[in-house]
């Protein structure tokens, strides 16, 4: 019985608790080897009393048994008991497939021979499977399968038994073909055959269960590494196979039908705008820092210095109006922060880069183009042009050292590199303006010269930090040659002031007309005074240019009539004409009209030429005008009535959700096109919002929030261009390229048409370019770069009703249960730890221990903590920022599992992922402040800063780890900056750029590196092994040919086989695949991708040590054992260490522990359980160790079949027979987080469709509960969800603390509770509490079960006898399942201490349950169902209307069954519940023999008197009045008075019910 994690290693059976682990297990291995003689001979033996009728083989089995000296031993145990079967049942196996091999080899041969004639069909069929000219694979699989099955029915043994031995006793036992035959009362040649078929039986079963594991493991090894590691070609045709392709081949892998190139480039692209994100969430926090200290004081200073009584705003909104309006101010006259003249000097120092990037650009519009078309020197020939065009760059730009007055200057590709990850600006580039001046000088003059001197500073540098990055940002937009020439001339002119306009009425969508955001009275009436003013401005102005107008008509006109005459003249020049045919020439062409422009430019010049002085009298005249026109009431109400009007026109049609203002008019891509397409150029879009529009849809004015909305769209928009470009690169290289176009595809005749092959690249924006747009790409391919959706979440009503319903929830019970809950954060930091210890860190070797070591000077732990706690609050330095970002850069950090599926999923309810950390501050109710929004996001944003941080913090443990021993290994091996280059380029195809002739010569060189490294112990194969071993982790080569020189390249080359090692062998989210993405949106499943993640990881791990192992380098073999030893003991080790110690402190056998499995939740039933002492009671307290042991996932499937295998001794049942039941348990464990209800969702279902019952039988309300009651306790179970999930800690920790008691009665102990703040809470294991709700389940299973018989048969259509004896043999099969599992779960709770008495109690409180299903339960003996005298009647009464209905007279078939059923009673009544089986005999049940009494019931008043049913006596068994109903209807009722019976009584009752009709007719 394995009762603990340590049963893993063992379990103990009853009374062996001397039989330790390893005396067991060798006992059982000495035990197997004893038995393979023992099925030789007792086969032999078998054949003989087949023939002589004699026992012979039982006499061998018996002394083997017998003189055996380690069967004890091997049998106390459940490790004993599977080395016996491993060590008898594998040696045979072996020799009999390759005996097998060798007979389908000589098979195959038979056939070749025998391919003419008559067998000239089945000797051609017969070659295709075994091979023509040698065995095939398949011949090979025939043949060993079938040998093996053969081998192992040499030692097949009963107790060992078959997984049909499953379905004994149950109704599935007729059609279990290889269920093992155990009767005993056989002998002879009756015996010899029923063990020769058992033999039959178990090597078929062997035979089959090997082809299945064979089958298992390739399909395992199919989805870990689908088609070999290379890209799906195409889509299949067929939904079913499609479906399993998307889902199941390739679905669960991070790379999915792509590449693992494609793959990386993605999470590249990613984790750049992790960093920027990053790196502007570290800016706001500065500025939220220098905010930090301003109070009151300071907005109502603020409010009064800007006249605000005119305003109808508070001071706090004026100040952050002001500050985003400095930082972007809307103007284009205003001042700004980029100090004048920078952007033509920095456009000037980058003119270079632009020219390299334009050079690339061409580079890969070459590649993209001519894949597959030019031949090798017209690619040379194209390239070579290309190539000295570079080189021309770099001549032009070289690279200067630095000398004695001469300062150095980077070459050209560091240029680049140093502008990809600098920028354009620098923070000198920036200054101060007037309204900065002003807002600061209010800072230090209300905070003091001393704290207000420093939140000014500290203000200042935050504002002109956060306007840099945007500026950086923009310009790395500029320099892509992607982006179109019109939109980099806007660019241009926007630096220093470009910010998106960020709107709460896109913000805050709602639900189905609910939720939305709706303007305020204040924003109407806000609104209203814009436009008027704005349409008073109006008025001025047209006065203003009529004005002007008519005072320059004369100059215009003049101006006009020389410019008519000089194209006269111009014409008669050009076409040698008369003035006349000249002037009649252009009339006639309507060029005597001046064009538009033409026109413009004389008005602006003549307006230019006007006197200030009249210039300004005009103007005095037109605002006196317009002034007079707002002072006439009448005038200014009808025009405010208007204006009116207008706004609330505006806020229709901005409610309106098919029209979106942010979309430019020109554009005829619709946002949801946009929102499907990966490259979005919102950051490129323009402003189309008049300043009263804005108001109105409610404007975000806060600049922290406004800026990294910027930032994010900047940083998708420049992540994706650059993905864009890797895809074509990638694309477009090797002999098959999965980027084509059309031209080639038709070439070849491809269908591009058929979208399951080949899918075209639309254009996703008018603003960039994109060069795989109007490029085919294998359809695999493309599905897997762009990641299409259906958009099925916004589309109609049922998905947004399910985004809103049910994702929504599942998204706030998930950040309830993590982010906001404090104890999950302690868990977290403490469990994240073992990833450390499995990857070799549990066995360091010396450099490790030095890391790890926290007195050391390169402890670890400081530098973990200053990238993930000081990242938190803000407070990280320049070097440790840079540091930061590196980590970022090759996925290290920040990919925090469930925080990440949080995230993900709200991106998929808000429809926009950049939005997810913004979302807080538009959601909340407009009675909010903003300082208070401000605050709320802030400790949302720091908690969930927290949870990520806790993991990144062993992330950048292990990282360092890893670079530290890795950076000796290769310096060790001879690996330095000078030659790992081409060491790592060694595996690397022809790259786009590549002709033939370049990629030979890199192929060259880096087999002459190769050879660079034989020296002492290395030879040319272990060379190319390194090469090759060291090519496999460097996947991120932009990021190592990233750094600026070959120093920082190698630094880069370090980081990336770390970040490597790290991201695929720690849990990552960007390592989820295709299906768990998917089941992240369906109501079930908490963080599936957690336990994917721990399967992935801890699948690599493993992978990876054997690998190493397996390298031939001595370094990376002592790395390989040590890593998977500490693999072994971090996930399997440890915790039976922790259960051993705790079990043989505590006293606790494995017995208790049996129990006590049995009484806890059914999710902690396959838990690792950590005995923790007694109550007061005497009962069990105990640790669920799983609960904070990150590998839970990988144990509990093995805890599953251990427990399975446990049953064996504990309940008669063969070994494959509980194995077949432990791997039943064990695929449920593994199916159980994506198959079972999310935490929302259950408590959803309990209160709707369970009609308020949990599922562990907890009731939501009270059938006694009024309706109204009921909807309120549904609606509070549902909101219980939404907890965070330490509040009940923290409530039970309160009442063990005052000593007062919960809801149920429960008290609880502090000491017991105080673990529980790290995820070690002590639980009392309460036998008596879990037995009120065994035994409600029991009694509602066993009414279940008789249902199973009643219910189909009282439908009210015909069945025949054999139908009602199958249903009663299926219903008898059910109750006899669920009374042994109850009698198990009553023999626990009495082992835990629990007494009988109480049990009993608990028992007869159960409405329903009699008294002899009492007694029986608590003897451990079977109490069969007898049908009820109602079911009876019932029955003759539906026979008896079908017959009046039919008109025909068909006798009753329930009494033609009867005689079958009391048969099954009787065999089965008081069957020992936990050795025996159920004995449900096969039956040849015949049709109706003649007619019966049709009135049967009308005789039940005589017969039950008779039996004294009616005086208060013995009420009569229904089966025996039905037989004395028989007796009267047949004439068959004289008593014999010998036997005190009739003739059919005697015939048809068993011994007890005889009994029973004698007492009563005595």
């Amino acid at each position: 019985m394995p009762e603990t994690l340590e049963e893993a290693y063992g379990t103990q059976s009853q009374g062996s608790e001397d039989v330790g682990f390893f005396e067991s297990a060798l006992a059982g291995v000495a035990t197997g080897l004893w038995n393979i003689p023992k099925g030789v001979l007792s086969l032999g033996a078998e054949v003989f009393d087949l023939v002589g009728d004699t026992n012979t083989a039982k006499e061998i089995e018996e002394w083997f048994d017998d003189v055996n000296p380690w069967d004890d031993e091997a049998e106390a145990r459940t490790v004993g008991k599977i080395t016996s079967a491993i060590t008898a049942i594998a040696p045979l196996a072996v020799t009999g497939w390759g005996a097998g091999v060798k007979a389908a080899e000589l098979a195959r041969k038979a056939l070749a021979a025998k391919k003419t004639g008559k067998l000239m069909n089945l000797a051609t069929m017969g070659q295709k499977i075994m091979g023509a000219e040698k065995l095939s694979k398949k011949g090979r699989l025939i043949g060993g399968v079938v040998g093996g099955g053969l081998g192992e029915a040499v030692v097949a043994d009963e107790d060992i038994g078959t997984f049909a031995d499953m379905a004994r006793g149950t109704s599935l036992e007729p059609y279990a073909i290889t269920m093992m035959d155990i009767s005993v009362d056989k002998t002879g040649r009756e015996d010899a055959y029923r063990r020769l078929k058992n033999r039959l039986k178990f090597g078929t079963e062997g035979a089959l269960f090997n082809l299945a594991l064979i089958g298992a493991g390739r399909g395992i090894q199919k989805l870990r590494n689908p088609a070999e590691g290379k890209a799906l070609d195409e889509w299949s045709s067929n939904r079913l196979k499609r479906w399993s392709q998307e889902y199941l081949e390739f679905g669960l892998t991070a790379r999915g039908t792509g590449s693992t190139l494609t793959h990386e480039a993605k999470g590249t692209a990613r984790d750049f705008q992790k960093a920027i994100q990053k790196e502007a969430d570290r800016l706001v926090s500065e500025l939220d820092l220098s905010m930090g200290d301003l109070g009151k004081s300071v907005w109502d200073d603020y409010f009064t210095a800007r006249n605000g009584l005119k305003e109808k705003r508070t001071g706090q909104e004026l100040f952050m109006k002001d500050l985003l309006e400095t930082m972007s101010p809307v103007s284009t006259k205003a001042d700004r922060l980029l100090k004048k003249g920078v952007v033509d000097q920095r456009l000037k120092d980058i003119k270079p880069v632009l020219d390299y990037k334009e050079l690339q650009r061409e580079l890969i519009d070459l590649a993209t183009q001519t894949a597959g078309k030019l031949s090798d020197d017209e690619l040379k020939v194209a390239l070579n042009s290309l190539r000295d065009k570079f080189r021309a760059l770099k001549d032009a730009h070289p690279a200067i050292k630095a000398g004695p007055g001469v300062k150095a200057k980077p070459g050209i590709e560091e240029m680049v590199k140093r502008f990809n990850e600098k920028g354009m600006f620098t923070l000198e580039d920036y200054g101060s303006t007037k309204a900065l001046d002003d807002i600061l000088k209010t800072v230090e003059r209300v905070g003091g010269p001393g704290r207000g001197r420093q939140n000014a500073a500290r203000m200042k540098k935050a504002i002109l930090s956060m306007r840099m990055a945007g500026d950086n940002m923009s310009g790395l937009a500029y320099a892509n040659p992607n982006v179109k020439q019109e939109i980099r001339d806007v660019i241009k002119n926007n630096f220093g002031r470009y910010m998106t306009k960020v709107y709460r009425r896109y913000e805050q969508k709602g639900f189905m007309g609910f939720f939305k955001f709706k303007p305020t009275e204040q924003m109407f009436r806000r609104s209203e005074d814009l436009l008027y003013q704005s349409k008073l401005e109006g008025y001025k102005n047209i006065r203003i240019k009529k004005a002007v107008d008519s005072i320059i008509a004369p100059t215009v006109k003049e101006e006009g009539e020389l410019l008519f005459k000089k194209k006269v003249q111009e014409l008669m020049k050009n076409m040698n004409i008369s003035e006349e045919a000249a002037e009649a020439f252009l009339r006639k062409e309507g060029k005597d009209v001046l064009t538009p422009s033409e026109l413009k430019k004389i008005k602006t010049k003549a307006t230019k030429a006007l006197d200030p002085a009249l210039r300004t009298k005009i103007e005095n005249n037109a605002l006196n005008e317009v002034n007079k026109m707002a002072d006439n009431v009448d005038w200014k109400n009808r025009e405010m009535d208007n204006v009116r009007k207008e706004v609330k026109q505006e806020a229709l049609r901005q409610a309106d959700d098919s029209v979106d203002p942010r979309q430019l008019p020109e554009s005829n891509i619709n946002k949801e096109e946009l929102d499907t397409l990966v490259v979005k150029d919102e950051a490129l879009r323009s402003k189309v919002l008049l300043p009263w529009q804005e108001e109105i849809a409610g404007i975000i004015k806060d600049p922290s929030y406004t800026f990294l909305s910027t930032v994010g769209k900047q940083a998708n928009l420049n992540a994706m261009l650059k993905y864009m470009d890797d895809i074509a690169k990638i694309g477009s290289q090797g002999d098959d390229p999965f980027i084509q176009t059309a031209d080639q595809l038709k070439s070849r005749g491809v269908d591009l048409t058929d979208t399951n092959k080949w899918k075209l690249v639309e254009p996703s924006s008018t603003r960039v370019t994109n060069p795989l747009v109007g490029k085919y790409i294998k359809a695999p391919m493309y599905d897997s770069i762009f990641d299409p959706s259906t958009n099925w979440l916004n589309k109609g009503y049922i998905g947004p009703a399910y985004k809103y319903a049910i994702l929504n929830f599942k998204a706030a019970s998930q950040i309830s249960k993590t982010i906001l809950s404090g104890l999950t954060h302690v868990r977290n930091a403490l469990s994240a730890g073992a990833f450390v210890a499995a990857n070799g860190a549990f066995f360091p070797n010396y450099g490790d221990i030095k890391l790890l070591n926290p007195f050391s000077d390169k402890a670890v732990y400081r530098q973990a903590w200053n990238l993930s706690g000081k990242r938190i609050f803000g407070t990280l330095s320049k070097e440790e920022t840079e540091l930061a970002q590196r980590l970022l850069r090759v996925g290290v950090t920040d990919s925090q599992v469930q925080a990440t599926e949080t995230k993900r999923l709200l991106g998929d309810i808000l429809d926009d992922p950049a939005r997810v950390d913004r979302n807080m501050y538009s959601k909340m109710p407009k009675e909010v402040g903003i300082q208070a929004k401000r605050k709320a996001l802030k400790l949302f944003g720091k908690l969930q800063d927290a949870y990520i941080a806790e993991d990144d913090f062993w992330k950048v443990i292990n990282w360092n780890l890893e670079r530290n021993r890795y950076t000796k290994i290769v310096s060790d091996l001879g690996i330095n900056e000078n030659n790992f280059k081409p060491l790592i380029d060694y595996n690397l195809p022809q790259q786009y750029d590549e002709t033939l002739q370049a990629f030979t010569a890199r192929q060259a060189e880096s087999q002459q590196a190769i050879k660079g490294l034989i020296g002492t112990g290395i030879d040319e194969k272990q060379a190319t092994k390194i090469a090759e071993y060291f090519s496999k982790l460097s996947q991120r080569r932009d990021y190592i040919n990233g750094g600026v020189n070959p120093t920082e390249q190698f630094r880069n080359f370090l980081d990336e086989i770390a970040g490597n090692l790290t991201r695929n062998q720690v849990p990552n989210y960007g390592y989820v695949g295709h299906t768990a993405r998917t089941l992240r949106m369906s109501p079930f499943g908490n963080f599936i991708a957690f336990p994917l993640e721990i399967m992935r990881t801890g699948n690599n791990v493993m992978t990876q040590a054997i690998t190493d192992i397996h390298s031939g380098i001595p370094a990376l073999q002592k790395l390989g054992y040590r890593r998977l030893a500490s693999f072994g003991a971090t996930v399997v080790g440890v915790p039976a260490a922790v259960v051993g110690t705790m079990k043989a402190f505590h006293d606790v056998d494995d017995e208790e522990m049996h129990a006590l499995r049995r009484m806890v939740p059914e999710w902690s039933k396959n838990s690792t359980l950590v005995p923790m002492g007694r109550d007061e009671d005497g009962y069990l307290k105990y640790t669920d160790f799983s609960y904070s042991n990150a590998y839970d996932t990988l144990i509990r499937p093995i805890m599953a079949v251990y427990r399975g295998l446990g049953e064996a001794g504990h309940n008669q049942k063969s070994l494959m027979q509980s194995l077949g039941a432990g791997m039943g348990d064990a695929m449920t464990e593994i199916l159980k987080p994506y198959a079972t209800e999310s935490i929302y969702t259950e408590a959803l279902i309990d209160s709707v469709f369970r009609l308020g019952v949990g599922k562990g039988g907890k009731r939501v309300w009270s059938d006694e509960d009024d309706w109204g009651v009921k909807v309120g306790k549904g609606i509070a179970h549902v909101f219980e969800s939404l907890e965070p999930g330490s509040l009940r800690q923290y409530k039970r920790l309160a009442k063990a603390a005052t000593g007062t008691t919960d809801e149920y009665g429960r008290s609880f102990n502090l000491m017991d509770e105080l673990p529980g703040l790290y995820g070690g809470r002590i639980i009392k294991s309460d036998p008596e509490r879990a037995m009120k709700f065994m035994v409600t389940d029991f009694g509602s299973s066993l009414k279940k079960d008789d249902n199973l018989f009643t219910s189909p048969l009282l439908k009210g259509g015909r069945v025949t006898p054999k139908e009602i004896v199958e249903r009663y043999k299926y219903s008898e099969s059910r109750r006899f399942q669920t009374m042994k599992e109850m009698y198990r779960n009553i023999e626990a709770a009495e082992i835990l201490g629990m007494p009988i008495g109480k049990i009993r109690r608990e028992l007869e409180k159960r409405k329903g349950l009699k008294r002899d299903t009492i007694n029986s339960i608590l003897q451990g003996q079977y109490l069969p169902y007898s049908p009820s005298e109602f079911f009876i009647n019932r029955m003759a009464e539906i026979n008896r209307e079908l017959n009046a209905l039919e008109g025909v007279d068909i006798d009753n078939p329930y009494y033609d069954a009867l005689p079958f059923i009391l048969d099954i009673n009787a065999a089965n009544r008081g069957i020992n519940l936990l050795v025996d089986e159920m004995n449900l005999p096969k039956q040849d049940v015949p049709a109706p023999a003649g007619p019966l009494q049709e009135k049967a019931e009308d005789l039940y008043s005589d017969v039950s008197l008779s039996l004294g049913g009616g005086g208060g006596g013995i009420t009569p068994d229904a089966n025996i009045v039905a037989a004395s109903a028989f007796n009267r209807g047949t004439g068959n009722n004289q008593v014999n008075e010998l036997t005190g019976l009739t003739y059919v009584e005697d015939s048809l009752l068993k011994p007890w019910e005889k009994a029973h009709r004698i007492q009563n007719r005595t």
